[in-house]
């Protein structure tokens, strides 16, 4: 796929529903992703799916916004890229 790159989105929830067609999306219209949700595994075959068809690169980050801060492993992420998409 021949997209011109547009930079880091952050997609939380990412595991299922919503979020994973947010992330497709996202994906396909040349954002790499960072994807955070509490479950690795889905996440993971999301990851891998969206690599291959779209050639983005896609990080994972497994957390649950309940049970901690996940502040810190997420602002480094995102300070990766200057014009990454984090809220």
């Amino acid at each position: 796929m021949n997209i011109r790159p547009m930079g880091l989105a952050v997609v939380t929830g990412a595991s299922s529903g919503i979020g994973a067609i947010y992330a497709d999306r996202l994906a396909r219209r040349g954002y790499d992703l960072l994807l955070v949700a509490r479950n690795t595994r889905r996440m993971d075959k999301l990851a891998r799916r969206l690599a291959d068809e779209t050639g983005r690169k896609i990080e994972v980050m497994t957390a649950d916004r309940h049970v901690g801060p996940m502040w810190p492993g997420w602002s480094k992420s995102c300070a990766k890229t200057p014009e990454s998409l984090c809220s």
